[in-house]
């Protein structure tokens, strides 16, 4: 919120919040749990990664 009050002087803080989290949750990573032969797999995706992230 810190970011959206320097770069945008928006007086509403409903407005600001809402931005906040939209932008939080476009930018955080997405995680799946895929079923494979070795078993369940935990898979990390996020918008600048071109492959996913396989956890164990």
């Amino acid at each position: 919120m810190l970011i959206f009050d320097q770069l945008f002087e928006i007086d509403n803080i409903i407005l600001e919040t809402s931005g906040s989290l939209l932008l939080a949750f476009i930018l955080s990573p997405r995680k799946k749990i895929i079923q494979t032969e070795k078993g369940k797999i935990k898979q990390i995706t996020w918008l600048f990664l071109k492959e996913p992230i396989g956890l164990d």
